[in-house]
């Protein structure tokens, strides 16, 4: 029942600000891949009277295209809206081969974009390992969270190295191909411990004013990295040789 109305207030809303709404707003994008706070950043930003968030709006098209996605997103939106956005993977879409949401941003200079990473790339996968066992990609501030020993993940050191130089590729590209695109970097560790100054440097960023907002979810995996991998020990004497040694700490 609540389903049905939310549905059918989200359509009484669209029909209202089709027939009342402006295009008068700009465009951002959040630029990342899983498990770096995304999911924290889009609704701390969507909690801002002046911002329309979206989450991986290009993630699937099934039988959509890119185009299409887009401009049912971009279209008329109450008068009170900025900015609006959404968040993109570097290996969007995931199941078709139109890759047109990046020739979208790339042409348009005047779409800002906030670059979300996580320093700490070990932590990122573990946590991507975990979500992909226990299917659960989410932690609500209501939620108790699960047990240390069903989010256990055994690694092997080459996935490790593969899946850091993979992120360092993508990063590098994505920086290279938007360079005229006015941006702005944040990192998950300032996110998480430094949210107030990040959040005020992104509502500088998109010229909107500075005011509190919240989310409705919390970190998931806050044990130490020994009590989530399994062969810790291994990875550990394995990436302690290498350059991302930072990593284990």
């Amino acid at each position: 029942m609540r389903r049905m109305f939310k549905k059918h207030f989200i359509r009484l809303i669209s029909v209202k600000n089709s027939i009342f709404g402006s295009m008068d707003y700009k465009k951002f994008v959040v630029i990342t891949h899983s498990r770096t706070g995304s999911n924290l950043l889009i609704s701390l930003l969507n909690d801002h009277p002046c911002i329309e968030a979206y989450g991986e709006i290009f993630r699937r098209l099934n039988k959509s295209s890119c185009k299409k996605i887009w401009h049912n997103t971009f279209n008329k939106k109450s008068k009170s809206i900025e900015y609006a956005g959404f968040k993109l993977f570097y290996y969007h879409p995931l199941d078709r081969d139109d890759l047109e949401v990046w020739s979208f941003i790339e042409r348009d200079t005047s779409i800002k974009i906030i670059y979300l990473r996580r320093q700490n790339m070990l932590r990122s996968f573990v946590s991507r390992k975990i979500a992909e066992k226990t299917n659960s990609w989410r932690l609500k501030n209501s939620d108790s969270g699960l047990k240390v020993a069903d989010k256990k993940v055994d690694l092997s050191f080459e996935e490790c190295l593969e899946e850091f130089e993979q992120i360092r590729l993508w990063q590098d590209r994505t920086m290279q191909t938007y360079r005229f695109h006015e941006s702005i970097q944040l990192t998950y560790e300032e996110l998480v411990n430094h949210r107030d100054d990040v959040l005020n440097r992104v509502f500088e960023f998109l010229n909107v004013p500075v005011v509190p907002v919240k989310s409705k979810y919390k970190k998931q995996n806050q044990e130490n990295l020994s009590d989530l991998i399994a062969n810790y020990d291994e990875i550990y004497n394995s990436l302690s040789q290498t350059k991302w040694n930072s990593f284990l700490k």
